[in-house]
């Protein structure tokens, strides 16, 4: 499995510079991407359609490719993400709605839209594959998430078949597949709700000593406490309220989904891996 960063203003390829630029100082997508694909003497022990596999990254780490606006009729556009720290390209609502989940997910550290490609050769034609959004997980998990409006569309021969190589190349690299659909997205209903509501919130401020107050409250209550009680320790009215739902965002707490969220909803804390960026800047 190859390694590739282009530049994409005027196609030239950056080489290692750029390679080792990519490379954050905390734990990041983008270094959990780069640490297999630049294992040296990694044997991949490839199936035959995968010895020229390639994995294509831009250079800062942002989409591979522009949403298509005027070529197809869907809703396309850009998602501002608190979580990812820069705007995420989408396209169509299932998209969205992942990037929305992603946003909220507290197992969720970091996340992208579609930040690489696979090239690759099936039966002598070269085949390219891009990933709707591909994100880490708390316990070091990369997953590439593929959002279908139905999974019958999984049935197509040669849409399976490319699916079945990026399959292979996501297990030799250690990273996980999941094919997600329109159901599964917005149901059931109030989750979603929840999700979207929560979301909102991303971007309201807090500092230092909200988040203190907020940590302190909810380990005096043994590690759980409502999203009322919390909402009036942290600030009186909507303003508490809004600082507790961005603190989920933040994955500084992680609120009750399940149900309509109320003043009793449950909230409990987040346990970090050491490492972890920080929960609030």
């Amino acid at each position: 499995m190859n390694i590739h960063t282009t530049d994409w203003q005027n196609g030239q390829s950056p080489g290692q510079t750029i390679h080792d630029e990519l490379k954050s100082s905390q734990p990041s997508l983008l270094d959990a991407l780069l640490a297999p694909l630049s294992k040296p003497g990694r044997d991949t022990n490839s199936r035959p359609l995968l010895p020229s596999a390639t994995v294509v990254l831009a250079p800062d780490g942002s989409a591979i490719r522009s949403v298509l606006t005027g070529r197809r009729v869907m809703v396309t556009g850009f998602y501002n993400s608190r979580k990812a720290g820069r705007a995420l390209p989408y396209e169509g609502m299932n998209e969205l709605a992942l990037l929305k989940h992603c946003e909220v997910d507290t197992t969720v550290v970091d996340y992208r839209s579609q930040p690489f490609r696979f090239e690759f050769v099936i039966d002598g034609a070269k085949r390219i594959y891009i990933a709707d959004c591909v994100r880490l997980l708390d316990d070091g998990t990369v997953e590439v998430l593929e959002a279908k409006g139905r999974l019958r569309q999984l049935l197509s021969p040669d849409y399976a078949e490319k699916l079945d190589a990026v399959r292979d190349a996501c297990t030799k690299l250690g990273w996980r597949l999941r094919v997600l659909s329109q159901k599964q997205l917005f149901e059931p209903h109030q989750v979603y709700a929840n999700v979207d509501q929560i979301q909102s919130r991303r971007m309201v401020r807090f500092d230092q000593v909200d988040a203190y107050r907020a940590l302190e409250h909810i380990e005096q209550e043994g590690g759980q406490t409502t999203l009322g009680r919390l909402a009036g320790v942290i600030g009186a009215g909507p303003r508490g309220l809004a600082i507790s739902q961005a603190m989920m965002v933040r994955r500084l707490v992680k609120i009750d989904l399940s149900s309509r969220l109320s003043a009793e909803s449950c909230v409990s804390l987040i346990t970090h891996r050491p490492g972890e960026r920080e929960a609030f800047r």
